[in-house]
Protein backbone atom coordinates (compact mmCIF):
# COMPACT_ATOMS: atom_id res chain seq x y z
CA UNK A 1 0.00 0.00 0.00
CA UNK A 2 1.33 3.37 -1.24
CA UNK A 3 2.24 5.87 1.80
CA UNK A 4 -0.26 8.54 2.37
CA UNK A 5 0.10 11.78 1.10
CA UNK A 6 1.52 14.51 3.02
CA UNK A 7 1.14 17.90 2.79
CA UNK A 8 4.08 20.86 3.42
CA UNK A 9 3.87 24.12 4.00
CA UNK A 10 5.84 27.07 3.44
CA UNK A 11 8.21 27.71 6.28
CA UNK A 12 6.96 31.08 8.05
CA UNK A 13 8.78 34.28 6.67
CA UNK A 14 8.30 37.68 6.83
CA UNK A 15 7.73 40.56 3.97
CA UNK A 16 9.43 43.98 5.56
CA UNK A 17 8.27 46.18 3.26
CA UNK A 18 8.11 46.46 -0.74
CA UNK A 19 9.27 48.44 -3.71
CA UNK A 20 8.36 48.93 -6.81
CA UNK A 21 11.08 48.04 -9.40
CA UNK A 22 9.86 47.82 -13.07
CA UNK A 23 10.35 50.82 -13.86
CA UNK A 24 13.70 50.37 -12.41
CA UNK A 25 13.68 52.09 -8.94
CA UNK A 26 16.58 53.27 -7.40
CA UNK A 27 15.63 52.21 -4.40
CA UNK A 28 16.08 48.94 -5.05
CA UNK A 29 19.97 47.71 -3.07
CA UNK A 30 21.86 46.11 -5.72
CA UNK A 31 23.03 42.83 -4.32
CA UNK A 32 20.94 40.35 -2.47
CA UNK A 33 23.21 40.26 0.54
CA UNK A 34 25.06 43.60 0.50
CA UNK A 35 28.17 41.55 1.42
CA UNK A 36 31.90 41.02 0.22
CA UNK A 37 33.69 42.12 -3.19
CA UNK A 38 30.37 40.90 -5.48
CA UNK A 39 31.89 42.46 -8.79
CA UNK A 40 34.98 40.49 -8.63
CA UNK A 41 33.23 37.51 -7.30
CA UNK A 42 31.29 37.37 -10.37
CA UNK A 43 34.17 37.69 -12.54
CA UNK A 44 35.63 34.92 -11.09
CA UNK A 45 32.83 32.66 -10.87
CA UNK A 46 29.13 34.14 -11.35
CA UNK A 47 27.43 31.19 -12.07
CA UNK A 48 28.26 31.06 -15.82
CA UNK A 49 27.78 27.68 -17.43
CA UNK A 50 25.97 26.26 -14.10
CA UNK A 51 22.40 25.05 -14.11
CA UNK A 52 20.22 25.83 -10.60
CA UNK A 53 16.93 24.44 -9.83
CA UNK A 54 14.58 25.75 -7.23
CA UNK A 55 11.99 24.08 -5.73
CA UNK A 56 8.89 26.57 -4.49
CA UNK A 57 5.90 28.64 -5.83
CA UNK A 58 6.26 29.37 -9.07
CA UNK A 59 8.20 32.63 -10.83
CA UNK A 60 6.27 35.55 -11.65
CA UNK A 61 5.68 36.72 -15.26
CA UNK A 62 6.33 40.00 -15.25
CA UNK A 63 9.76 39.03 -13.84
CA UNK A 64 10.11 36.25 -16.61
CA UNK A 65 9.17 37.64 -19.67
CA UNK A 66 9.62 41.16 -19.22
CA UNK A 67 13.45 41.75 -19.28
CA UNK A 68 12.83 42.76 -15.89
CA UNK A 69 15.57 41.61 -12.99
CA UNK A 70 15.18 37.79 -14.01
CA UNK A 71 16.25 38.55 -17.71
CA UNK A 72 17.87 35.16 -17.68
CA UNK A 73 14.56 33.20 -18.80
CA UNK A 74 13.73 30.79 -16.30
CA UNK A 75 12.36 27.27 -17.51
CA UNK A 76 9.10 26.46 -15.08
CA UNK A 77 8.31 23.01 -14.52
CA UNK A 78 4.18 22.27 -13.90
CA UNK A 79 4.16 19.71 -11.64
CA UNK A 80 0.58 19.91 -10.63
CA UNK A 81 0.05 23.49 -9.56
CA UNK A 82 1.23 25.46 -13.07
CA UNK A 83 4.05 28.20 -13.32
CA UNK A 84 3.32 31.52 -12.38
CA UNK A 85 3.58 32.70 -8.98
CA UNK A 86 0.54 34.23 -7.08
CA UNK A 87 2.37 33.87 -3.90
CA UNK A 88 5.59 35.69 -3.93
CA UNK A 89 8.06 33.51 -1.98
CA UNK A 90 9.09 31.50 -5.00
CA UNK A 91 9.91 34.45 -7.39
CA UNK A 92 11.89 35.87 -4.31
CA UNK A 93 13.94 32.93 -4.31
CA UNK A 94 14.47 32.04 -7.23
CA UNK A 95 15.84 36.11 -7.63
CA UNK A 96 18.04 36.03 -4.79
CA UNK A 97 20.43 32.98 -6.72
CA UNK A 98 20.26 34.64 -10.42
CA UNK A 99 18.77 38.20 -10.73
CA UNK A 100 21.01 40.30 -13.35
CA UNK A 101 20.24 43.51 -13.54
CA UNK A 102 19.80 46.05 -16.35
CA UNK A 103 21.03 49.45 -14.63
CA UNK A 104 19.89 50.05 -11.23
CA UNK A 105 17.70 46.74 -10.19
CA UNK A 106 19.10 43.73 -8.43
CA UNK A 107 21.65 41.25 -9.05
CA UNK A 108 21.49 37.70 -7.39
CA UNK A 109 24.13 35.98 -5.94
CA UNK A 110 24.88 34.18 -9.35
CA UNK A 111 23.70 36.22 -12.09
CA UNK A 112 25.21 34.16 -15.17
CA UNK A 113 23.02 30.75 -14.13
CA UNK A 114 20.60 29.40 -16.08
CA UNK A 115 17.78 29.13 -13.85
CA UNK A 116 14.78 26.64 -13.50
CA UNK A 117 12.28 26.39 -11.50
CA UNK A 118 9.55 24.03 -10.32
CA UNK A 119 6.61 24.64 -8.88
CA UNK A 120 6.11 22.30 -5.75
CA UNK A 121 3.95 24.14 -3.98
CA UNK A 122 0.27 26.06 -4.69
CA UNK A 123 -0.66 29.82 -4.57
CA UNK A 124 -1.25 29.29 -0.91
CA UNK A 125 2.00 28.42 -0.21
CA UNK A 126 1.06 24.30 0.69
CA UNK A 127 1.75 21.54 -1.41
CA UNK A 128 2.23 17.56 -1.22
CA UNK A 129 5.56 15.46 -0.91
CA UNK A 130 4.07 13.73 -4.11
CA UNK A 131 4.61 17.15 -6.32
CA UNK A 132 7.64 18.57 -4.08
CA UNK A 133 9.54 15.24 -5.26
CA UNK A 134 8.11 15.01 -8.63
CA UNK A 135 9.62 18.50 -8.96
CA UNK A 136 13.10 17.24 -7.38
CA UNK A 137 13.48 14.51 -9.99
CA UNK A 138 12.31 17.26 -13.02
CA UNK A 139 15.06 19.26 -11.66
CA UNK A 140 17.00 16.41 -12.01
CA UNK A 141 16.60 15.06 -14.93
CA UNK A 142 16.58 18.74 -16.41
CA UNK A 143 20.48 18.43 -15.64
CA UNK A 144 20.80 20.74 -12.97
CA UNK A 145 23.64 21.00 -11.01
CA UNK A 146 22.49 22.40 -7.64
CA UNK A 147 19.09 22.48 -6.35
CA UNK A 148 17.66 24.76 -3.89
CA UNK A 149 14.90 23.95 -1.82
CA UNK A 150 13.20 26.78 0.72
CA UNK A 151 10.29 24.24 1.84
CA UNK A 152 9.94 21.88 4.64
CA UNK A 153 7.73 19.79 6.56
CA UNK A 154 7.42 16.54 8.57
CA UNK A 155 9.64 13.30 7.03
CA UNK A 156 8.54 12.12 3.82
CA UNK A 157 10.24 9.09 2.35
CA UNK A 158 9.30 10.69 -1.29
CA UNK A 159 11.09 13.55 -0.34
CA UNK A 160 13.84 11.40 1.09
CA UNK A 161 14.26 9.35 -2.03
CA UNK A 162 14.25 12.07 -4.45
CA UNK A 163 16.87 13.92 -2.42
CA UNK A 164 19.19 10.48 -2.45
CA UNK A 165 18.50 9.99 -6.12
CA UNK A 166 19.33 13.32 -6.79
CA UNK A 167 22.69 12.80 -4.76
CA UNK A 168 23.58 9.90 -6.02
CA UNK A 169 23.41 11.39 -9.37
CA UNK A 170 25.94 14.09 -8.71
CA UNK A 171 23.73 16.96 -7.90
CA UNK A 172 24.48 19.37 -4.92
CA UNK A 173 20.83 19.65 -2.76
CA UNK A 174 20.71 22.61 -0.61
CA UNK A 175 17.37 22.94 1.88
CA UNK A 176 16.16 25.72 4.58
CA UNK A 177 16.58 24.05 8.13
CA UNK A 178 13.37 25.43 8.70
CA UNK A 179 12.22 28.42 11.34
CA UNK A 180 11.27 26.93 14.70
CA UNK A 181 13.80 28.51 16.56
CA UNK A 182 14.91 25.94 19.63
CA UNK A 183 11.54 23.54 19.00
CA UNK A 184 13.26 21.99 15.95
CA UNK A 185 14.14 21.54 12.56
CA UNK A 186 12.50 20.22 9.33
CA UNK A 187 12.85 17.43 6.23
CA UNK A 188 14.64 17.80 4.07
CA UNK A 189 17.00 20.41 5.80
CA UNK A 190 17.56 17.44 8.17
CA UNK A 191 17.89 15.00 5.70
CA UNK A 192 21.67 13.29 5.20
CA UNK A 193 20.75 13.94 1.66
CA UNK A 194 20.97 17.72 1.71
CA UNK A 195 23.40 20.90 2.67
CA UNK A 196 21.18 22.48 5.77
CA UNK A 197 21.08 26.15 5.62
CA UNK A 198 20.32 27.97 9.50
CA UNK A 199 19.63 31.80 8.84
CA UNK A 200 22.14 34.82 10.46
CA UNK A 201 21.82 38.19 10.17
CA UNK A 202 24.53 40.51 8.56
CA UNK A 203 26.42 40.47 11.90
CA UNK A 204 26.96 37.05 11.75
CA UNK A 205 24.59 36.03 14.50
CA UNK A 206 21.79 33.52 14.60
CA UNK A 207 18.44 34.65 13.73
CA UNK A 208 15.98 33.65 16.57
CA UNK A 209 13.70 31.91 14.61
CA UNK A 210 16.42 29.68 12.77
CA UNK A 211 16.39 26.22 13.56
CA UNK A 212 18.29 24.54 15.73
CA UNK A 213 19.01 20.75 14.51
CA UNK A 214 22.62 18.35 14.50
CA UNK A 215 21.92 17.98 10.58
CA UNK A 216 22.50 22.02 10.05
CA UNK A 217 25.75 22.33 7.61
CA UNK A 218 26.32 26.22 6.62
CA UNK A 219 24.79 29.60 8.11
CA UNK A 220 23.91 32.15 5.32
CA UNK A 221 22.58 35.42 5.59
CA UNK A 222 18.19 34.83 6.15
CA UNK A 223 17.61 38.54 7.91
CA UNK A 224 16.24 41.49 5.85
CA UNK A 225 17.81 40.09 2.49
CA UNK A 226 16.68 41.93 -0.83
CA UNK A 227 14.71 39.75 -3.51
CA UNK A 228 12.20 40.49 -6.01
CA UNK A 229 8.29 40.20 -5.51
CA UNK A 230 5.15 39.50 -8.18
CA UNK A 231 4.10 42.63 -9.97
CA UNK A 232 7.32 44.01 -11.07
CA UNK A 233 8.36 44.92 -7.14
CA UNK A 234 10.99 43.96 -4.82
CA UNK A 235 11.40 43.72 -1.03
CA UNK A 236 13.31 42.08 2.04
CA UNK A 237 12.23 39.21 3.84
CA UNK A 238 13.64 37.26 6.46
CA UNK A 239 13.50 33.43 6.98
CA UNK A 240 15.96 30.22 6.38
CA UNK A 241 13.85 30.38 2.85
CA UNK A 242 16.42 33.24 2.55
CA UNK A 243 19.36 31.59 4.09
CA UNK A 244 19.06 28.56 1.60
CA UNK A 245 19.40 30.57 -2.04
CA UNK A 246 22.15 32.48 -0.32
CA UNK A 247 23.64 28.85 0.14
CA UNK A 248 23.07 27.67 -3.44
CA UNK A 249 24.82 30.69 -4.96
CA UNK A 250 28.18 30.73 -3.07
CA UNK A 251 28.19 27.13 -4.24
CA UNK A 252 27.43 28.22 -7.75
CA UNK A 253 30.16 30.75 -8.19
CA UNK A 254 32.18 28.05 -6.80
CA UNK A 255 31.52 25.44 -9.53
CA UNK A 256 31.39 28.15 -12.43
CA UNK A 257 35.18 29.60 -11.22
CA UNK A 258 36.36 25.34 -11.30
CA UNK A 259 34.76 25.37 -15.18
CA UNK A 260 36.31 28.05 -16.22
CA UNK A 261 40.06 26.98 -15.13
CA UNK A 262 39.70 23.62 -15.49
CA UNK A 263 36.73 22.85 -17.45
CA UNK A 264 35.08 20.61 -15.13
CA UNK A 265 33.37 20.75 -12.14
CA UNK A 266 35.60 19.49 -8.96
CA UNK A 267 33.29 20.49 -6.24
CA UNK A 268 29.91 18.56 -7.50
CA UNK A 269 28.36 16.55 -4.76
CA UNK A 270 27.17 16.99 -1.13
CA UNK A 271 30.64 15.17 -0.19
CA UNK A 272 32.79 17.69 -1.73
CA UNK A 273 31.29 19.95 0.51
CA UNK A 274 31.42 18.91 3.28
CA UNK A 275 35.10 18.32 2.76
CA UNK A 276 35.61 21.75 2.20
CA UNK A 277 33.25 23.19 5.05
CA UNK A 278 34.61 20.66 7.58
CA UNK A 279 38.38 22.14 7.31
CA UNK A 280 38.21 25.76 9.16
CA UNK A 281 40.20 27.28 7.52
CA UNK A 282 37.74 27.72 5.26
CA UNK A 283 34.89 28.93 7.54
CA UNK A 284 33.93 31.79 9.67
CA UNK A 285 33.65 29.80 12.67
CA UNK A 286 30.20 31.05 14.60
CA UNK A 287 29.21 30.51 17.82
CA UNK A 288 30.53 27.39 19.94
CA UNK A 289 34.21 25.94 18.55
CA UNK A 290 33.67 23.48 15.31
CA UNK A 291 30.02 22.46 14.49
CA UNK A 292 27.22 23.17 17.08
CA UNK A 293 23.35 22.88 16.60
CA UNK A 294 22.71 26.89 15.79
CA UNK A 295 25.26 27.45 12.98
CA UNK A 296 26.49 24.09 11.47
CA UNK A 297 30.04 24.33 10.10
CA UNK A 298 29.59 27.99 10.94
CA UNK A 299 29.73 30.67 7.23
CA UNK A 300 31.68 29.97 4.34
CA UNK A 301 34.30 32.17 3.34
CA UNK A 302 34.20 32.06 -0.39
CA UNK A 303 37.37 32.97 -1.67
CA UNK A 304 39.56 30.92 0.74
CA UNK A 305 36.93 27.98 -0.33
CA UNK A 306 38.11 29.26 -4.03
CA UNK A 307 41.72 29.30 -2.80
CA UNK A 308 41.99 25.73 -2.13
CA UNK A 309 39.50 24.55 -5.29
CA UNK A 310 41.59 26.70 -7.89
CA UNK A 311 44.47 25.06 -7.09
CA UNK A 312 46.42 23.40 -9.52
CA UNK A 313 45.70 19.84 -8.06
CA UNK A 314 42.61 19.10 -6.11
CA UNK A 315 42.88 19.30 -1.98
CA UNK A 316 43.08 16.05 -0.03
CA UNK A 317 40.23 15.77 2.22
CA UNK A 318 40.52 17.02 6.01
CA UNK A 319 41.36 14.59 8.81
CA UNK A 320 38.11 12.73 10.15
CA UNK A 321 36.36 15.11 12.70
CA UNK A 322 32.86 14.35 14.46
CA UNK A 323 30.25 14.04 12.27
CA UNK A 324 26.47 14.62 12.59
CA UNK A 325 25.70 12.43 9.75
CA UNK A 326 27.65 9.25 11.45
CA UNK A 327 25.26 7.06 12.67
CA UNK A 328 21.29 5.86 11.56
CA UNK A 329 19.46 8.08 9.54
CA UNK A 330 17.11 9.90 11.64
CA UNK A 331 13.48 9.61 10.92
CA UNK A 332 11.20 12.43 12.02
CA UNK A 333 7.50 10.64 11.43
CA UNK A 334 6.56 12.47 14.94
CA UNK A 335 7.83 16.16 14.19
CA UNK A 336 4.34 17.13 12.61
CA UNK A 337 3.53 20.57 14.32
CA UNK A 338 7.27 21.47 14.89
CA UNK A 339 7.64 23.07 11.16
CA UNK A 340 4.01 24.14 10.52
CA UNK A 341 1.88 25.33 9.70
CA UNK A 342 3.44 28.90 8.48
CA UNK A 343 1.30 31.78 7.08
CA UNK A 344 2.84 34.60 6.22
CA UNK A 345 3.38 37.42 8.50
CA UNK A 346 0.92 40.58 9.09
CA UNK A 347 2.74 43.54 7.56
Amino acid sequence: MPSPEIEYRLPWHEIHEEYRTWPLSEKVPLYVSMRGEWEKLHQVGGGKGIKIGVGDTGVDTIHRQSGGDLENVVKVFDVGYGTSDRHGHGTFTTSQIGARSQGQGMIGMAPDVELYHAKVLSDGGSGSDIAISKGIDALANAGCNIISLSLGGSYSDRIESACRSAREAGILVIASMGNSGTRGDGHPGNSVHTVGSVAIDFNYMLASFSSRSRMAIAANFGVRVTGLLPGGKSGSMSGTSMSCPNEAGVWANVQSAELKKFGEIRTKTLDDVLSLVKDSKHMRDLGPNGHDVGYGYGYVEIWKVLETVLADEPQPPPPPTDDPFDGALVHFENAVGLYGPYRLAKK
